[in-house]
C-alpha cells in the first residue's frame, strides 16, 4: 500500500491543508466579515448585545421572541456586505457538550453562506464567556478542516481562511488551534476508506507522525505477538490475505523527563481498519461504515501528537492495535488457542 492516495485531498494519507489565520480585532467593524457568530448567556441583557457590531441588530432579532436555550436564530447586518449575524442563546451553567453542541449548530447555519472570514464573540464577563468564545473556536476550526474527498476537484471552492475573535477576551488560541488539529487529525483517518488505509499504509503514517513531533514507536509485529502469545488479537488478522497487523507503542515525554519514565496515562486505541465480521461474513448494512472501527485508535494517535505540539509537562504513552479482519485468498486461517501462555512479554 503506498503512501499516497491519488483522490484523497493533499493526495496522501495524512492532512496537509493550512489550517485558517486566527486574529484578535477590539473594535465593532463587521464590513470585512461574511458572518459573526455570537454566544450570549440567558437571561440575554442590552449590555450584551452593546458590545458586537450594529447593536441594534442584534437587540431586534432577540426581541423576534422569547429566548430558549441552545437556540439559534440568524439575520443580515446592514452593511455592504450583507454579513451573516448569528445568534446563540446558551445557559449559564452549561456543560462542555452542550456549548460544542451550540457552536456546531451556529456553524452549520452560517455554512450555506461559504463564508471565508468569520467573526466570532461572546459578551459577557468570567469563565463562561471565555468558555463559549473556546467553543465557538473549535468549532470553527473544524468546519473549516475539508474532510478526504475522492470527487471531481471543485473549482473557486470556499472555506474559512481567517477567523476574528471579537473583544478583548483572552482566549488560548494556541491551546485551541493544536486541539482541532488533533480533533481533525482523528476525524480523518476514520474518514479514509479501507483501500486506502490498509495495516501497512496505517504503520507508515503513524511512523511518519512520530517522527514529526518526536514521539518514541516501537512496532510489535506478528512474529513477536505470537510469540508473547497475543493470539486473541492473532485471531483476527489470520484471514488478512498480507501479514501486516501489529501493535503500534508511542510514548511521548516532556524535555525534561526521562525516557523511561513511568506514563502519568496511558492510552489503548483499537485500529480494526475494516471489518467485514471474517468467516462470519457481516451483511452489507452492518459493514458500511466498518472503516470507522479504528476510531479509537485514531483518537489515541492525535492525543499524543496534541500533547507533543503544546509540549504538555504530563507523560504519555498509547497502544494502538492495528488490524483488519477481511478475508483473502492467499493466506489460509489458522487455528490457535487463545490464551497460550507467552514466552516473553514485549508490553513494556
Amino acid at each position: 500500500m503506498s503512501a499516497r492516495a491519488p483522490g484523497a485531498r493533499g493526495g496522501a494519507l495524512l492532512p496537509s491543508a493550512q489550517a485558517p489565520a486566527i486574529v484578535s480585532a477590539h473594535g465593532r467593524d463587521a464590513g470585512k466579515l461574511d458572518a459573526v457568530l455570537a454566544i450570549v448567556p440567558l437571561p440575554a441583557t442590552a449590555a450584551a448585545f452593546g458590545r458586537l457590531p450594529e447593536s441594534a441588530r442584534w437587540r431586534a432579532l432577540d426581541a423576534r421572541a422569547p429566548a430558549r436555550a441552545a437556540t439559534v436564530r440568524t439575520t443580515a447586518l446592514s452593511n455592504p456586505r450583507q454579513t451573516l449575524a448569528v445568534l446563540g442563546y446558551l445557559k449559564s451553567d452549561a456543560s462542555a457538550f452542550e456549548r460544542l453542541s451550540l457552536a456546531g449548530r451556529m456553524l452549520k447555519e452560517a455554512a450555506a453562506r461559504n463564508p471565508q472570514t468569520v467573526g466570532l464573540a461572546a459578551p459577557g464577563t468570567g469563565a463562561a464567556a471565555r468558555a463559549a468564545l473556546e467553543a465557538l473556536l473549535a468549532a470553527a476550526l473544524v468546519h473549516a478542516f475539508a474532510l478526504p474527498s475522492f470527487r471531481a476537484a471543485v473549482r473557486h471552492e470556499r472555506h474559512i481562511r481567517r477567523i476574528v475573535l471579537l473583544g478583548e477576551r483572552s482566549v488560548d488560541t494556541r491551546y485551541g488551534a493544536a486541539t482541532a488539529r488533533g480533533t481533525n487529525l482523528a476525524r480523518w483517518l476514520t474518514a479514509l476508506p479501507p483501500n486506502v488505509l490498509d495495516a501497512r499504509g496505517y504503520r507508515q503514517a503513524i511512523a511518519r507522525l512520530a517522527r514529526q513531533h518526536g514521539l518514541t514507536l516501537r512496532w510489535l509485529d506478528e512474529r513477536r505477538l505470537r510469540r508473547a502469545g497475543a493470539n486473541a488479537f492473532l485471531a483476527v488478522a489470520a484471514g488478512n490475505a498480507e501479514s501486516g497487523a501489529g501493535i503500534a507503542h508511542l510514548k511521548y515525554r516532556p524535555a525534561r523527563r526521562r525516557r523511561r519514565a513511568r506514563p502519568d496515562i496511558a492510552l489503548i486505541g483499537k485500529g480494526i481498519l475494516f471489518d467485514t465480521g471474517g468467516v462470519n461474513l457481516k451483511t452489507h448494512r452492518s459493514m458500511l461504515d466498518m472503516h470507522t472501527d479504528m476510531a479509537g485508535s485514531a483518537v489515541a494517535l492525535a492525543t499524543l501528537v496534541a500533547l507533543a505540539e503544546l509540549r504538555a509537562p504530563l507523560s504519555a504513552d498509547a497502544w494502538l492495535a492495528i488490524s483488519e479482519n477481511r478475508i483473502g485468498p492467499s493466506r489460509p486461517i489458522v487455528r490457535r488457542k487463545w490464551c497460550a501462555r507467552p514466552t516473553a512479554s514485549p508490553f513494556r
